[in-house]
């Protein structure tokens, strides 16, 4: 049995002998019943032989085999990790697969241990049965067999313990039948291991009770066809596999689970474990230790269900409960396990789980919501409701439902549903969750109107609330005015109010007549112009003027202007909600007076603007009210704009403003419930990077609630983020740049839990105060006590302010303090005196600007300034950052908008002159490649910066002199980053000889590390005679008397080799080429076969070694003398 034979080792065997297995002779067994009796290893590779004709055997590919013993063929055949024993000294009896196999096989409830084969590419599929054949009138039977400790090594990735491939009989298109029952493999292959290989077409192949305990596969891959029944194989995670085999974890191998299922299959009773001591199912028969069972389930649902249920589960597996319960008009709440439905539904019975099991199913009644649209449509969010068709929806009784209000009608806007068709009492927002039966509810619409475009200015003229939300409606694309028109303008010719009364005298909401509020609709992605002349729009609720401000379309420049938003309750900000990357918005003479409810905004909250990555110009604008947020949300405010991250510019402009911050998390706040969340506030902005200009404004404002985090008076904090745009997915990084903040002050007050965020070093700070006390330190702003804010003394600094070069003097068109004048209580802006001005922020890209920004007024012709930038020349300012379209020279008369430029830049070249002088030639480039200087152009030129090689090359019979023009010119090369105009000069002289250097010819140049020798001299080479040389006072020459290229003919295309005779010697070590006897100063290049240069330099030692990237041959050139060399 499994236990005795493999899980328990005796002590005889558990070293190793020599050799780990017994010589075998293949014998012929006994037959009874026609069938092979098999008792032992011998009689096994007897049935293989007889099977496959071998060893002297007549061939029966239909024999039937029965094992009467377990086997063991070789001991220790797997290691501890199921792997290949290899061990030093262990040898294995090779098995002899069966081949073309087409009869029975019955292990009778008995083991095969030790199976050993390497495939020699005899077999393409190679198991225990490297083939079976399946026939269409009997089908090959393989069952109650295990097979151990076992290893195949087979050529093909088919891998198959059992079977390496079922095949059909004859391919005559009629079905062939195998059978495996009861089976098992713990074993393996050198692919994954399967326990068949491969399923041809037409074969139908039914696997039963059996598992694989090493590997996830049953079948490896298959043509034919799989039925798989109560079938496993070990896998991390339990699920489902190829072919409907069922994969389990060790565990459920180990606690028993896997063995009661496959007792509960056909002929079961032969498995059985021995939980705690047989890791794995075995053919014990007896199932001992384990609570794995198979237990009774009863499912109770209601009075006259016909449904079939299954009624018993296997405990150690997760079984699934059925999806649901069909009643007419219910809906199906889960499975629970009392009839009281306490505690959450289950959906599975998991694996701890064991015990006969009862469940209830909950069940509730649905009824129908019709809705009466009154000529509207219903955009149903069909993952929120259920419904019939456009106007017939579902409510379940006990869940209640929302009634859903995205509806739209051609020149309407929906305002309520209602339960009567007169529209009259109580507006119906949701069905209870007591109400019971069916329920009809009618539509009330707010008509809107058209308004009327003004031809003279191309503006939309507003004068009462249906011509408000008839100009949403044209910008949107609703209510039946056609496409979107994103960037018209309108205009208020009256005051409008939409809700009245819609704030109490605290400034909070006024919940007693919320029923009847019509709420506003936010205009989406508008890129126009809104002018209110003046006017003001009372009872905006609930939704912020312009939701979204982006680049669609192209960048557009959106404007509001003399507009008052007055008796309001607004969410996240007053006007807009998002700018996205490139956009711009310009808000001037514009006021807020009301409630800004940031509970459920997610990055900022602000008076005006909650986001923005574009241009932002605020002035001459207000924000009075109460800005509250939740617990949790948001991350940072400002009094008004959140997080400003790209451009701002904030002048002449006012907040006076309560902040409220909920105490503790309300309960719905599951989110933060039990912690604290770090908040930034500040009264102008709450998170600042990019650029920034902040003159002339005042803050007046209380925050109450208690929090963590961080205030920096006017800014709350500056540290670098990144942030992804809304439409192009574009993460940007962001940090604090060159920002001009002067003439400001905070006369607020905070909570002592608030701390500084101190300013950052790139801004300019100048003139700024704070209420002493409140704020404990800042570098931006110097304390005041509270009587200097009353007595003039702030006012008359404010006034008497003047932005200053760095020389002191006055900028001209710069910024000064004139509006300011002393109030009741503090500080104000005299009335009428504050102009509106447009804003060009100048982007230098890394150049140096005296001022990063211009002011203009339309009307003034103004030239741009020039940028410097050291070794880069200018080339003009641009509107984009990737500089399309014109170059902009100045701003005209005709400008009337906020900008931001962009400085394009080239980097700027220098020139290298070459002085040459004698024989040899001069390269110079990257270190990448290098180009010929010609003497009748003797100049190179390089962008700033680039790294420069430059080496000389002597002729035959010079050598470099010089090399000079740079420190880092050296022998007979320089290397350095070009960073002005240079002269290199390069001197060659002719080489002198003395009579002892006189040089003997070799017959051939041998490379050491092969004997391969390649030749710079053709094999004829014969050495000079001495008698034939001559010398002289002044020099000796060898010579030789036939010299000839050793460049083969399959190298036509590489340089060519001279035929002097090199001085010095290389050897081949690797990739490494060792130089031995090379003369000092000379240059020396290594060439590939082609003739590109690979490396060069200078000769500092007679004896280097250069380090090649990869094997094979070289030339190697020192001096004017050449070898090759062949690396391997």
């Amino acid at each position: 049995m499994l236990s005795r034979a493999i899980l328990i080792i005796p002590a005889a065997i558990s070293a190793f002998a020599a050799a780990n297995a017994a010589t075998i002779s293949p014998k012929l067994p006994a037959i009874s019943d026609n069938c092979y009796q098999i008792s032992n290893a011998d009689e096994l590779y007897g049935f293989a032989a007889i099977v496959n004709g071998t060893d002297g055997f007549v061939q029966d590919r239909g024999a039937c085999g029965i094992l009467s013993k377990d086997i063991i063929v070789n001991t220790d055949v797997l290691d501890d990790s199921h792997n290949l024993n290899k061990t030093d000294g262990v040898e294995f009896e090779q098995w002899n697969p069966i081949d073309s196999f087409s009869g029975t096989f019955d292990g009778n409830g008995h083991t095969i241990s030790g199976l050993y084969y390497e495939d020699k590419d005899e077999y393409k599929y190679v198991g225990i049965f490297s083939t079976v054949i399946a026939t269409p009138d009997k089908p090959v039977i393989i069952k109650n067999l295990g097979i151990l400790d076992s290893y195949i090594e087979e050529s093909s990735s088919y891998s198959g313990v059992l079977i390496g491939s079922i095949a059909d009989f004859d391919r005559d298109y009629k079905d062939s039948y195998a059978q495996i029952s009861n089976t098992f493999v713990l074993s393996t292959t050198n692919y994954t291991p399967a326990m068949i290989g491969k399923l041809d077409n037409r074969v139908h192949l039914t696997i039963e009770n059996c598992y694989n305990g090493y590997g996830k596969k049953i079948v490896y891959t298959a043509s034919g066809y799989v039925e798989t029944r109560n079938s496993f194989a070990l896998n991390k995670n339990e699920s489902t596999g190829d072919y409907q085999v069922s994969l389990v974890t060790i565990n459920q191998f180990r606690s028993g689970a896997v063995a009661a299922a496959l007792r509960e299959g056909t002929n079961g009773s032969i498995w059985g474990q021995n939980v705690g001591t047989d890791e794995y199912p075995n053919f014990s028969g007896s199932l001992q230790n384990t609570v794995a069972a198979k237990y009774s389930v009863t499912f109770h649902t209601f009075e006259g269900d016909t449904a079939k249920y299954f009624d018993s589960y296997i405990s150690g597996f997760t079984t699934k409960l059925p999806w649901t319960v069909e009643k007419e008009n219910t809906k199906f709440y889960g499975w629970y396990r009392d009839k009281e439905f306490s505690g959450d539904p289950e959906k599975v019975i998991d694996t701890s789980t064991f015990g006969d099991l009862e469940y209830w199913a909950r069940i509730r009644n649905t009824y129908s919501v019709t809705l009466h649209t009154n000529g509207g449509s219903i955009n149903w969010n069909r993952f929120e409701y259920e419904y019939f068709d456009d106007s017939v929806g579902i409510y379940v009784e006990g869940d209640g439902m929302t009634l859903p209000g995205v509806t739209s009608r051609d020149g309407r806007l929906f305002l309520h549903w209602y339960d009567n068709e007169e529209l009259t009492g109580e507006p119906v927002y949701s069905i209870s969750t007591t109400d019971k039966g069916n329920k009809d509810f009618y539509a009330k619409w707010l008509q809107t109107e058209k308004p009327n475009l003004d031809e003279s200015d191309s503006c939309y003229e507003i004068s009462s609330a249906a011509e408000l939300y008839g100009f949403v409606g044209m910008v949107n694309g609703t209510y039946g005015y056609g496409e979107k028109q994103a960037d018209i303008c309108g205009k208020l010719t009256k005051d409008v109010v939409i809700n009245k009364n819609l704030l109490k005298r605290d400034g909070t909401l006024d919940d007693s007549n919320k029923s009847s509020l019509i709420p506003w609709k936010s205009m989406n992605r508008f890129k126009g112009t809104f002018d209110g002349q003046g006017h003001k729009i009372s009872g905006l609720y609930n939704s912020v003027f312009i939701d979204y401000i982006d680049t669609t379309g192209g960048a557009k420049k959106t404007a509001i202007r003399n507009l008052t938003i007055d008796d309001s309750y607004v969410t996240g900000s007053s006007l807009v909600t998002d700018i996205d990357l490139g956009a711009s918005l310009s808000i001037d003479n514009c006021h807020f007076k009301g409630y800004v409810s940031a509970f459920s905004a997610t990055f900022g909250a602000g008076g005006f603007v909650m986001l923005s990555q574009g241009l932002v110009n605020i002035q001459n604008s207000s924000v009075e009210g109460i800005i509250a947020s939740g617990y949790s949300a948001p991350l940072s405010i400002g009094g008004f704009i959140g997080e400003s991250f790209e451009h701002l510019i904030l002048t002449n402009s006012f907040v006076k403003a309560t902040f409220i911050r909920n105490t503790k998390p309300s309960p719905e706040d599951d989110a933060a419930a039990g912690r604290e969340v770090f908040v930034t506030l500040g009264s102008f902005v709450g998170h600042l990077t990019g650029h920034a200009i902040i003159v002339n404004n005042y803050s007046v404002t209380n925050m109450t609630g208690a929090t963590t985090g961080s205030v920096g008076g006017l800014i709350g904090r500056h540290y670098a983020t990144a942030f992804s745009s809304s439409t192009s997915r574009i993460v940007k990084h962001y940090d604090a740049l060159e920002s001009y903040i002067a003439n400001n002050y905070n006369m607020s007050s905070y909570n002592d839990e608030f701390s500084l965020d101190e300013c950052n070093a790139k801004w300019t700070c100048e003139n700024n105060f704070y209420l002493e006390g409140e704020i404990t330190k800042t570098d931006c702003a110097t304390p005041m006590a509270a009587d200097k804010f009353t007595d003039n003394t702030v006012a008359s600094a404010l006034h008497d302010y003047t932005q200053k070069d760095s020389e002191g003097n006055a900028i001209d068109g710069g910024f000064n303090g004139n509006i300011w004048i002393q109030g009741d209580d503090y500080p104000v802006f005299a009335k009428n005196t504050a102009g509106s001005k447009h804003v060009v922020m100048l982007e230098p890209n890394g150049g140096t600007l005296a001022n990063f920004y211009i002011n203009y007024t339309t009307g003034e012709t103004i030239t741009l300034p020039e940028p410097t930038l050291e070794h880069y020349t200018f080339k003009g300012w641009y509107t984009t950052e990737d500089f399309r379209g014109e170059r902009v020279y100045e701003i005209t008369e005709t400008d009337s908008e906020d900008m931001v430029l962009y400085a394009k830049w080239i980097i700027k070249q220098y020139k290298i002159t070459f002085v040459i002088n004698g024989e040899g030639t001069v390269y110079c480039g990257k270190m990448s490649g290098q180009d010929e200087i010609r003497p009748n152009y003797p100049y190179a030129f390089f962008d700033y910066n680039t790294d420069v090689y430059i080496v000389a090359i002597s002729n035959q019979g010079h050598h470099v002199e010089s090399i000079s023009g740079h420190k880092n010119c050296h022998s007979n090369s320089c290397n350095f980053h070009l960073q002005e105009d240079l002269t290199i000069t390069v001197n060659f002289a002719e080489d002198v000889y003395s009579s002892s250097e006189v040089v003997s010819s070799s017959s051939e140049v041998v490379s050491s590390s092969s004997s391969e020798t390649e030749l710079s001299s053709s094999s004829d080479e014969k050495s000079s005679s001495s008698s034939a040389e001559k010398s002289s006072s002044s020099s000796a020459k060898s010579s030789s008397s036939s010299v000839s290229s050793s460049s083969s003919k399959d190298d036509k295309d590489a340089i060519t080799v001279p035929s002097q005779i090199p001085q010095f010697s290389l050897t081949a070590v690797g990739r490494n080429i060792q130089v031995a006897g090379a003369r000092l100063g000379s240059a020396y290049t290594v060439f590939d076969m082609q003739g590109r240069i690979l490396t060069q330099g200078a000769v500092h030692t007679a004896n280097f070694n250069i380090v090649m990237n990869r094997y094979g041959p070289y030339i190697v050139r020192i001096g004017n003398q050449v070898q090759k060399i062949i690396l391997k």
